[in-house]
């Protein structure tokens, strides 16, 4: 993916954070939640239902027409983009690979954070971490995080989700809004490593998928090999039993995923390759 392909999707998110700023200094800096804070934003025509109070009377008389000030909370929001990087991400056709996918989407978040001037970092990793950006903000910061998403290629190596869940327990990092994208093909006996983060911050889990993974093609034998493995075997995709244990395979690791965010209230966003990314982070 090119960069002006990638840049030609993005589009601001409606990201609200549960959690409360760790900026305890005021007049600091500024998100775009509109609220009555202490920074002034813009001013706009008067709507119905807006207070009188916030009716600009200079600017009013100015035009003629009732307009009202907009205001932007006092508040700074941190947010951390954790990528999968291991083999698996490798997998996709011609249109787009898995780590496409997860690009696209952790190039939406840190738009949105630019926008909203938040600060916004990125961590890496496979199964050790592969690269830490820290959380910074603005125009130069955003691009430099582009760069590194565009430069950066995975390489064979194994999926460990409990490498990036014990960084987070760890490292010294301000509370932030943790978006994890991955395509989670590994084990989830994870529930005590994901209450520990999530403790700490808050965790939204972002499962991409592509549609070509999850249903065998019926093409008679095949040898397929294990990215991250490197181990290969030949099966029978004529066979229904073999497609049939194939798809459950699957559906056994998305239900996993799903009871284990649902116990622990943790949100779960589900972006597949022929998919909107926009829409599909937004439903959160």
């Amino acid at each position: 993916m090119d960069k002006s392909t990638l840049f030609s999707k993005l589009r601001v998110l409606n990201i609200k954070p549960r959690i409360k700023s760790s900026n305890q200094l005021s007049n600091v800096t500024r998100s775009a939640q509109k609220g009555r804070g202490m920074s002034f934003s813009e001013v706009r025509e008067y709507q119905f239902g807006d207070e009188v109070r916030t009716i600009d009377w200079n600017v009013t008389a100015r035009y003629n027409i009732p307009h009202v000030k907009i205001f932007e909370e006092e508040k700074e929001q941190h947010y951390l983009i954790i990528l999968d990087a291991s083999s698996s991400s490798l997998f996709g056709d011609a249109n787009q690979y898995k780590w496409e996918k997860q690009v696209e989407v952790a190039a939406m978040i840190a738009f949105t954070a630019w926008k909203k001037n938040e600060r916004v970092g990125v961590l890496i990793f496979s199964d050790t971490i592969d690269l830490y950006i820290p959380q910074a903000k603005g125009r130069q910061h955003f691009y430099f995080l582009m760069n590194k998403l565009l430069e950066f290629k995975p390489k064979t190596s194994r999926t460990r989700l409990d490498v990036p869940l014990n960084w987070l327990f760890d490292e010294k990092i301000p509370r932030s809004s943790v978006f994890f994208v991955s395509d989670f093909m590994s084990t989830f006996d994870l529930s005590e490593q994901v209450k520990r983060a999530n403790y700490r911050h808050q965790l939204v889990f972002i499962h991409v998928q592509h549609t070509e993974e999850a249903v065998l093609p019926n093409v008679g034998w095949l040898q397929m090999e294990n990215l991250e493995s490197r181990r290969k075997t030949w099966i029978n995709t004529s066979s229904q039993k073999t497609r049939a244990a194939y798809e459950a395979y699957f559906d056994n690791q998305h239900k996993q995923l799903e009871q284990m965010c649902k116990g622990l209230a943790i949100k779960l966003a589900k972006i597949s390759s022929d998919k909107d990314t926009y829409h599909a982070l937004n439903a959160l």
